[in-house]
């Protein structure tokens, strides 16, 4: 019933952090050293590796590191530890590495090297602490309280929300119908973790208090296709697909396929190991 479908919900509260896809890029087109990345997670400007991996995609192509890359790394996993940046998982590098195979610029080994480097560091990324969720987009339906908006002209327009399925790990004893996960919301130019439980009526969804807006990392799943006819798919921040893409690879053309969250998990598993000790 109704009130067993919504009672994980904070019917009252919606998540104040704004999940941003890509807006990012004005930060890192300023950076033209990995020092200028150092220093955006100094300031607080960035939270995760897989920010620090959309700063690199840019300074690695327009900059020849060298000696950088060692104390670059070093510096990193210092700023790892003082700042809680949360790891990136190692299955989101290999599907970078893999994709710039099909890369012919000249500064792609430097890219690799870095990312390889970061796969290889316990301290910077995991195959573990995260969890890869793809979105289901939801149909939307015009909804009563957009009719009435609309007959007082006053309709507002309908954004695309996505649907993750997902079972937290600190959620041991779920009794409520129906899949536990989240939704978010597109609210341009970020996303928005919903917490209304209109959102959920018409899903199979619930969504637990323990679900955080900071612990999700959002990217979307690119198809591209290059110019030597191969098509290749590159985990790529969804508001600027077209610049990334035409700064790796020579691209003729390219379609969104899934939009990805790598949910970290990292915090619940100290928290569970600490319940259990």
């Amino acid at each position: 019933n109704e009130a067993t479908k919504t009672a994980g919900h904070r019917r009252n509260s919606t998540s104040t952090v704004p999940i941003y896809l890509g807006v990012k890029s004005k930060l890192f087109a300023e950076c033209d050293t990995v020092s200028d990345i150092t220093s955006l997670i100094a300031n607080d400007k960035i939270r995760s590796m897989y920010d620090v991996i959309e700063g690199l995609s840019r300074v690695t192509y327009r900059v020849t590191l060298r000696t950088a890359i060692s104390e670059f790394m070093k510096e990193i996993e210092h700023l790892s530890h003082s700042k809680y940046l949360q790891k990136v998982s190692t299955q989101h590098i290999k599907m970078w590495i893999a994709a710039l195979q099909f890369c012919d610029k000249g500064n792609k080994d430097q890219f690799i090297d870095v990312l390889t480097r970061i796969r290889n560091n316990e301290n910077l990324s995991s195959w573990y602490d995260t969890i890869h969720l793809v979105g289901e987009k939801i149909e939307e339906t015009v909804s009563v309280v957009n009719s009435l908006k609309d007959v007082l002209g006053r309709k507002e327009n309908n954004r695309d929300s996505y649907v993750f399925k997902m079972n937290h790990p600190e959620v041991t004893n779920c009794t409520l119908e129906g899949d536990c996960g989240f939704i978010l919301k597109d609210e341009y130019p970020h996303f928005q973790l919903s917490r209304d439980a209109d959102d959920y009526r018409n899903t199979t969804v619930h969504i637990h208090d323990e679900i955080r807006a900071e612990h999700i990392n959002l990217y979307r799943m690119i198809a591209i296709t290059t110019r030597d006819g191969n098509t290749v798919k590159v985990p790529a921040s969804w508001r600027w697909r077209g610049w990334r893409c035409r700064l790796w690879f020579d691209v003729t053309d390219w379609e969104n396929k899934e939009l990805c969250v790598d949910y970290y998990i990292g915090d619940s598993l100290v928290y569970k190991n600490d319940i259990a000790l």
